[in-house]
């Protein structure tokens, strides 16, 4: 009974490795829409200081960067 309890959670946790490690692949390749609202709270965050090396100038940014 534990061995196949184990066995299941062991699956599930490749699963859930597999399903993030694929979400991070992707996520850097997508570039993230020029009107989306990050872009306001990137400049906001620039503008106080707190985002040193944000560039306005090269827009679409990836969304592996915004992150």
């Amino acid at each position: 009974m534990i061995n196949t309890k184990n066995a299941f959670f062991g699956i599930v946790r490749m699963i859930c490795l597999l399903v993030v490690l694929t979400s991070l692949m992707y996520s850097s390749k997508l570039h993230v829409n020029i009107n989306h609202p990050i872009y306001d709270y990137l400049d906001r965050l620039a503008t106080q200081g707190l985002l040193p090396s944000y560039l306005n100038d090269t827009l679409p940014l990836k969304r592996d960067y915004i992150v």
